[in-house]
């Protein structure tokens, strides 16, 4: 692999020129990419969470990109079941939940982009789960009447908690974002087109409101140093720092593209 080129850009920076081909792998054990106790997402509030994912076909049966779940099963996660992709939200301790997955599974060693909306209405209803820009099929679940999904666990990328191996994902991670307001049908195909590294900050109409709200997060992997304490920073005005465990540039950063 050839040499990287790293930036960091400092909050409130103009937005800076790249041309990038690298994402991060995961080998489906340990590793995972630690931000700590950020991103906390109230169950009234209205989100989109977007990323780029090729998953293994020999992941586990339940892979997971973004995590921010407590041992007490309190917060929220984004998730693959036996290859169905979703998004669930608990409170309770788990007790009550909403869920939603898609009826097709995507265990498939393909890039795809995956995009879900959330309109803070606490009801499963409120998911819409897209692939590849496309609205598809799912089946909403729920249990009990949450009110309170806030989680005291940090955010990490790669396994479902930082406390525990479980459910790592297996595959190669592009860029992710998470967005507080449901986008606009033309927000996501801006998204969509602008491929996996996606130059939210110079080709995203909502970048200007994005950038500045603290439950935001845009990260990209051309500027990640996987062997250096908070080495990779998300390109918000947050500059949310993640410190991974059990990578190094040689093997996770990869040269891979969709």
């Amino acid at each position: 692999m050839g040499s990287f080129w790293f930036f960091v850009p400092a909050p409130g920076d103009s937005c800076p020129t790249f041309t990038n081909t690298y994402s991060a792998y995961y080998d489906g054990t340990a590793e995972n990419v630690n931000f700590g106790d950020i991103l906390d997402e109230d169950s009234t509030d209205a989100v989109t969470f977007s990323m780029w994912l090729k998953v293994a076909s020999t992941a586990s049966s339940n892979p997971t990109p973004w995590g921010k779940l407590d041992s007490s099963a309190n917060g929220y996660t984004v998730f693959f079941d036996i290859g169905r992709w979703g998004l669930i939200f608990y409170d309770n301790d788990g007790a009550d939940y909403i869920e939603t997955r898609t009826n097709a599974t995507y265990k498939d060693n393909t890039w795809h982009h995956f995009l879900m909306t959330y309109d803070g209405s606490q009801a499963p209803t409120g998911f819409v789960p897209y692939v590849d820009n496309v609205a598809v099929a799912h089946a909403d679940l729920s249990g009990g009447s949450i009110v309170d999904t806030s989680s005291a666990e940090n955010f990490v990328l790669g396994v479902l908690n930082s406390f525990g191996v479980n459910y790592q994902f297996k595959g190669y991670m592009g860029d992710v974002a998470k967005i507080p307001w449901v986008i606009s049908s033309g927000e996501r195909g801006e998204i969509f087109n602008l491929g996996k590294e996606v130059n939210m900050c110079s080709s995203f109409s909502g970048w200007s409101s994005m950038k500045a709200d603290a439950r935001s997060f845009w990260l990209t992997w051309e500027a990640a140093d996987f062997e250096s304490a908070s080495g990779i920073v998300d390109l918000t005005d947050n500059a949310y720092a993640g410190t991974a465990t059990n990578m190094t540039n040689a093997t996770n950063k990869a040269a891979e593209a969709p």
